[in-house]
């Protein structure tokens, strides 16, 4: 038998399209916002221009008009305590007396003080010097170079007559400073015996 080919002159079978109105779930296509002609998602009523001014018209205008004490843009009701721009608080800068020194409820008896005045004198900066010498500018435990601070070996503040002691110091980096049971607070906590 032989073969029938459609030739490029026949026209070929048309298949029904089911696009846009001819879909039988057609529902007018994209949704369009109720107050105007604005295409919005489809769970939405309203576009959000118009949802905005209907819910100010609706719920938040009358709630104004009842209440006659409404904020008013460019009213100040508490002209006294409000803060305004370019304004100078009357305690900047000025210490409060009933928290200072001894009234202050971390008051240690002016610690501070003597702390810098112990690190000041010519015979500590000599010590450190020595030590930094003596130690040829080398952290003890690591060896490293940068970031050397002198540490007291037995603390200064509890004893105070080794402060100056060479024996009593080494150079430490800040990183083995921090690791060592004596360093900062921890001093206090320590077991001399």
């Amino acid at each position: 038998m032989p073969e029938t080919r459609l030739s490029t002159k026949q026209e070929k079978p048309q298949v029904f399209e089911m696009r846009g109105s001819n879909n039988p779930n057609w529902k007018g296509g994209k949704p369009h916002c109720l107050n105007c002609p604005k295409i919005i998602w489809y769970d939405a009523k309203r576009c959000k221009s118009c949802e905005t001014r209907q819910r100010w018209e609706n719920h938040l205008m009358p709630k104004m008009k009842a209440n006659k004490t409404s904020f008013k843009k460019g009213n100040h009701s508490f002209l006294k305590t409000e803060f305004k721009k370019g304004h100078i608080p009357w305690n900047k800068g000025k210490l409060n007396p009933k928290i200072q020194a001894e009234k202050h409820w971390n008051w240690q008896g002016g610690l501070t003080q003597k702390f810098w005045d112990a690190r000041m004198t010519s015979k500590y900066k000599r010590w450190r010097k020595s030590v930094l010498e003596r130690d040829n500018y080398t952290c003890q435990i690591c060896g490293q170079k940068k970031n050397l601070e002198v540490d007291h070996i037995k603390p200064m503040a509890i004893f105070k007559n080794l402060s100056t002691d060479i024996d009593n110091g080494r150079v430490l980096c800040h990183s083995c400073h921090i690791n060592t049971d004596t360093y900062a607070g921890r001093a206090r906590k320590y077991n001399y015996a």
